[in-house]
């Protein structure tokens, strides 16, 4: 039996409409596309991804209704693949269950905490589990001490505490999504970088043609033409390995970004909502509660740590801000170039007989600027996002916090 049975039955299944050659390009691009392991065995779930890639391509190349078939012939032979052969084995660690149940607290105004949550498959989905229990946990104790009048000196401390676990979990989804964004600008922005070979392609092959022709007519052209040539064998080579991405013919349209509120006061109210200053605050605020003495040692430091985290929070905020600017500036300056090479070549065009080379040389300079502009979108995006993070609403705390009070004075 072959090592890697599902991709040998891919590859068969695959070539019976789109050959073998471009069954072979279309698996290749499912791995990188999705960054599988390139070592390892494919098995029926990979297999179901690749298919649906292949449907995907079929649909264009012969129409839907037969593409339909074809689909749902290769589910029912894979279906019974399954049945035979195995998934090849993937040594995972697998996370012990927490679903054990906690026992009631039998005492007055306490409940028992919530159970566990389950683990997450991506170890990423660990902070933002941690993230969630320490906000459940911080408002239970709330909870607790709002019922408990013994407590009641506790509750600013809590509430502070509440707020900060709270930010800590808008933390932890900000760079999640940050990361889910950033690898959509990424896929993207591979499939321009390959529009872009395409449009130098175009070029080399113009002037391949053209040092043929000096060649033919006696002209010491050969050097030249040895060096085109070269470089158009490294531009298909590289094309050959990446035109196989179903993504790279998506290529949206740039917007107008219009004109977004990027004032400094944004900053200002952002600082005493950042997660860093939340947490540092809650610290402050305990050791002022235990010691009852703002001048104490340990609130001193706790102060000095809450300032710190005020300049480290504005820093970053700041520095968000100032590249959210930089980037809209870039950008717009981006679109302006290629707006002026998008109206050269209309005018080329558009003339009797316009010069195949200087078309294709415009086109590629089009295509750097479409480039250049979008990943100045994308980064501009990208600070946005972090910026409405930090200092949306849903941050903002739901009711008013007192400044702690040290007991007795």
């Amino acid at each position: 039996m072959s090592s890697d049975p599902y991709r040998e039955w891919l590859r068969a299944t695959i070539s019976v409409e789109l050959g073998v050659h471009d069954a072979d390009r279309l698996i290749q691009s499912a791995i990188i596309r999705r960054e599988w392991p390139l070592g390892r065995a494919l098995g029926p779930r990979e297999a179901v991804a690749v298919l649906q890639d292949a449907y995907v391509l079929l649909m264009d190349r012969v129409g839907d209704a037969r593409a339909e078939r074809w689909l749902q012939g290769a589910t029912v032979a894979l279906a019974n693949l399954a049945e035979r052969v195995p998934a090849p084995s993937v040594t995972e660690v697998t996370p012990p269950p927490l679903t054990a149940a906690l026992t009631p607290d039998p005492r007055p105004g306490i409940r028992p905490l919530t159970p566990p949550p389950a683990w997450g498959r991506r170890a990423s989905d660990l902070a933002l589990i941690l993230a969630r229990a320490q906000q459940d946990v911080a408002q239970q104790g709330l909870d607790v001490i709002r019922a408990t009048p013994d407590l009641a000196p506790l509750e600013p401390v809590m509430a502070w505490n509440v707020q900060a676990a709270a930010a800590e979990v808008a933390r932890v989804e900000t760079e999640d999504r940050y990361g889910k964004l950033r690898a959509d600008h990424v896929r993207q922005e591979v499939a321009d970088e390959v529009a872009l070979a395409q449009a130098q392609r175009d070029v080399l092959n113009v002037m391949v043609q053209r040092l043929r022709g000096a060649v033919a007519r006696g002209e010491d052209a050969s050097a030249q033409l040895r060096h085109h040539e070269l470089m158009l064998e490294q531009s298909r080579a590289f094309l050959t390995y990446f035109e196989a991405l179903p993504d790279v013919r998506h290529d949206p349209p740039l917007p107008d970004l219009g004109t977004p509120d990027l004032n400094d006061a944004r900053v200002a109210l952002a600082v005493p909502l950042h997660p860093l200053v939340l947490r540092a605050r809650h610290a402050y605020n305990h050791a002022l509660w235990l010691t009852g003495s703002a001048e104490s040692e340990p609130a001193s430091a706790a102060r000095a740590h809450l300032h710190a985290a005020e300049t480290q929070a504005r820093t970053q905020l700041e520095g968000q801000l100032h590249a959210a600017r930089a980037h809209l500036v870039s950008y717009r300056d981006l679109m302006t170039r290629l707006h002026a090479v998008e109206a050269h070549i209309d005018a080329l065009e558009r003339a009797l007989q316009p010069d195949d080379l200087d078309l294709a040389q415009l086109r590629a300079e089009a295509r750097q600027h479409r480039n250049a502009a979008r990943a100045q979108m994308h980064r501009y995006h990208e600070a946005i996002h972090v910026l409405n993070a930090l200092t949306s609403a849903q941050s903002a705390p739901s009711q008013s916090f007192p400044p702690m009070t040290p007991p007795g004075a």
